[in-house]
């Protein structure tokens, strides 16, 4: 509606809005916990924490010591591969050691083609978010990659790397 438009949109503001009919004559309970979580999110809280089985949890607690940044990324095709409609390429990245909270770069590829062209852009700009949350550059760089036929592993893999080499580079990480 208009009020999440103009605060989200225009004046950069969280919002969270609520229907009347979703209110009366009550608000029920499940909807309240549904808004809760949503508003937890929107003031930089995090609704759920990885709880590992007992082999994993010291790998995880040596990641978050070392401000492991987990990254994952992966480009989508518009349907029936409409040559005038772009691809979109996207990139999560961990805000911090917890790996509970994500932000993300969504950028514009070409159309049908599976490396992402912006990697070093959006690979700097999820860095820098960890950087911002942190005030420490990650230590280590994880990341997963989807969607990659095996025919173009080699090829992705070559032009990719690159890119998160260069930024990584640009970002003083080793």
């Amino acid at each position: 509606g208009i009020v999440k438009r103009l605060c989200e949109c225009e004046m950069s503001i969280a919002s969270q809005c609520l229907l009347v009919k979703n209110c009366k004559p009550f608000l029920k309970p499940m909807t309240a916990f549904n808004v809760l979580l949503k508003v937890n999110v929107k003031l930089t809280g995090s609704n759920w924490q990885i709880a590992p089985e007992p082999s994993v949890k010291p790998i995880l607690d040596q990641l978050s010591q070392q401000k492991a940044i987990v990254i994952g990324m992966d480009v989508n095709h518009p349907g029936g591969r409409d040559q005038r409609v772009p691809s979109l390429a996207a990139m999560v990245g961990s805000l911090d050691g917890s790996m509970a909270r994500y932000g993300a770069s969504v950028k514009i590829n070409r159309s049908g083609i599976e490396t992402i062209h912006y990697i070093q852009e959006a690979l700097m700009e999820r860095i820098e978010h960890f950087y911002m949350n942190t005030k420490q550059h990650p230590k280590s760089v994880i990341i997963y990659r989807d969607g990659v036929a095996q025919s173009m592993f080699q090829e992705i893999m070559r032009e990719e790397y690159r890119g998160i080499r260069d930024a990584l580079d640009k970002g003083g990480m080793k």
